[in-house]
């Protein structure tokens, strides 16, 4: 009888404890799922961030440092991409100090 009792009284008391605790779980199962949606969107928003402040400070030295080729293409290293010739920088003309 003590036996059957306390089987009666530890049923009781992990139904009693299932239903106070299982809210309560399952709140913070959804705070950690939420925490992990937000890690990943820290994640892609910080990829995101660090791109275009890249694409910002590679644009202004691309247009700075571009040269057309004699084959037409634009360019920004020392070689053409498209036929391989060597970038051939313009000779500014000298100005000479002597005035006749």
């Amino acid at each position: 009888m003590v036996v059957a009792l306390s089987y009666v009284i530890a049923i009781i008391l992990t139904i009693a404890l299932a239903i106070l605790l299982y809210p309560i779980s399952a709140f913070f199962w959804l705070l950690g799922l939420l925490g992990k949606i937000a890690d990943k969107l820290f994640v892609f928003t910080n990829g995101a961030i660090k791109s275009l402040w890249r694409d910002i400070r590679n644009g202004d030295q691309n247009t700075v440092n571009q040269w057309v080729c004699s084959c037409g293409s634009t360019n920004s290293g020392e070689f053409c991409s498209e036929c391989g010739k060597p970038h051939v920088a313009e000779k500014t003309p000298e100005i000479s100090g002597d005035k006749e």
